[in-house]
């Protein structure tokens, strides 16, 4: 799958693009979209993206890296690829059971 600005860079033309915020940003900075053309704000809805593991691949460095993802940390780096980072921190993981072994 070949994303928009690479599409547009290639000399495609389109009449409407429908992109996240920081993707029209950039174009409109760009003067490949007309400023002012956006949806208004009162009629936008905010777009939710989701990470989870995979059932059976379940391990403790993916477990982290999802954590993180949610993390304070994690906003400054999240906001460079533009989506806005997630609000709340995920509540502390669920102590494990006793004599059952860790998912992997």
């Amino acid at each position: 799958m070949v994303g928009f600005p690479s599409r547009l860079a290639r000399g495609e033309t389109f009449d409407v693009v429908i992109l996240a915020d920081s993707g029209l940003d950039k174009l409109i900075s760009e003067g490949k979209v007309a400023a002012g053309s956006r949806v208004p704000a009162e009629l936008q809805q905010r777009v939710f993206f989701s990470a989870g593991m995979v059932a059976g691949h379940q391990s403790a460095a993916a477990s982290r890296f999802v954590r993180f993802l949610a993390s304070p940390a994690a906003a400054t780096i999240v906001r460079t690829t533009g989506p806005e980072p997630v609000a709340t921190p995920l509540p502390p993981p669920a102590p494990p059971v006793l004599g059952q072994p860790e998912q992997r």
